[in-house]
């Protein structure tokens, strides 16, 4: 067996562990019973009945009817995956609770929506009134795509209960973006061969603005560890398209242009280091040290905890300092880490970031 053919089978059997060891590492679903009893208070059993349940508490009292988004109208999909949604109606036909249930969305948008009332807006509504979905859906800025896809969820559900079906969801137009990563794939290409300061400083400038800011298509190791384990969706192809380039330059050019050009903080940093390099700001790059082990350790806490109880971004500053939403405790530190990268040169490239182990695997496999 050649080299190249090696590669591909490590390739494949890591995705198929990844996606047979959903389970084991706890982020495989769990039932529609399971997940009614655990979030609807007083209820003591779900009967399935079609693609609804009935809600019990005790005595076998009748709560209401809940839905669960999935069940009727498949994966609905937010700005980073799938958004499921669990709908209680009541038995006088209002809206009990509406409930975002396991998903891949990112966490921080799903965390203003809440803190900014999105969910409370639903209970006590009647399923049969006209109340805002899609078209208010803009009005959320920061989160719209995450709006959308619960107003998606919600919408769906109501029609199952009242009609027994539901109508198809509004589509998103995405090729934009994947314009936007076919530019930046190109400049990145560009500036590795015929290389040059302008063209490469050209390169981080369109990532950190056009890919971070505007678009906010950027690599986690969530996007990894979601496309190999069964999470890949067409509507969010962004990220796995890029992804799919960056390793394919690895694994034949043996070039990262992903660090190299095309990772919006990664490029901002380094722009603000030159910036301050140019205004006789003091900067400096520290000695590779026993820091750069901490990636390593930061990656085994994702993988044994953060990623089984779905808590995906929180080790990730790249969310907090692109997505528009600049509150609470992550977002401090995600500032200082930027800043602080821009003094001590890369330093969150070279001793932090979660992606670099997993470039370096697969680097190590072209030999």
């Amino acid at each position: 067996m050649n080299k190249t053919a090696r590669r591909v089978l490590l390739l494949v059997l890591g995705g198929a562990a990844l996606y047979y060891g959903r389970g084991l590492l706890g982020v495989a679903p769990c039932g529609g019973e399971e997940v009614i009893t655990a979030r609807i208070g007083g209820a003591v059993r779900a009967e399935k009945s079609g693609k609804v349940y009935k809600v019990r508490g005790a005595g076998g009292s009748f709560l209401g009817t809940a839905v669960l988004s999935e069940s009727v109208s498949g994966n609905i999909t937010g700005y980073a995956g799938k958004l499921p949604v669990l709908v209680f109606i009541k038995p006088d036909d209002t809206i009990g609770r509406v409930e975002v249930l396991q998903n891949t969305e990112t966490p921080e948008y799903l965390e203003f929506l809440r803190e900014n009332g999105f969910l409370g807006r639903y209970p006590g509504k009647s399923v049969r009134s006209a109340f805002p979905l899609e078209e208010d859906a803009a009005a959320w800025t920061g989160a719209t795509y995450s709006a959308a896809a619960i107003n998606n969820g919600v919408r769906d559900s109501l029609k199952y209960y009242l009609d027994g079906a539901v109508s198809p969801p509004p589509s998103i137009n995405r090729l934009p973006e994947y314009l936007a990563v076919a530019l930046g794939l190109l400049l990145a290409f560009a500036s590795l061969y015929l290389r040059g300061p302008f063209l490469k400083y050209l390169t981080m400038i369109y990532a950190a603005a056009a890919l971070g800011f505007f678009f906010r298509i950027y690599l986690s190791v969530n996007d990894i560890y979601s496309g190999l384990s069964g999470g890949f969706k067409f509507a969010y192809f962004s990220p796995f398209l890029l992804l799919a380039c960056v390793v394919f330059a690895a694994l034949v050019l043996g070039r990262n242009i992903y660090c190299s050009f095309l990772c919006p903080f990664g490029a901002l940093s380094e722009l603000l280091h030159r910036a301050l390099k140019f205004l006789k700001v003091p900067v400096y790059s520290s000695r590779p040290g026993r820091l750069r082990y901490l990636k390593y350790i930061l990656l085994a806490g994702y993988l044994l905890y953060l990623l089984p109880s779905g808590r995906y971004y929180t080790l990730e500053p790249y969310m907090y300092v692109f997505s528009g939403i600049y509150s609470g405790f992550f977002s401090l530190i995600a500032a200082a880490l930027l800043l602080y990268s821009a003094v001590d040169h890369r330093f969150y490239c070279r001793n932090l970031c979660l992606l670099a182990p997993l470039f370096r695997f697969v680097s190590r496999l072209r030999g």
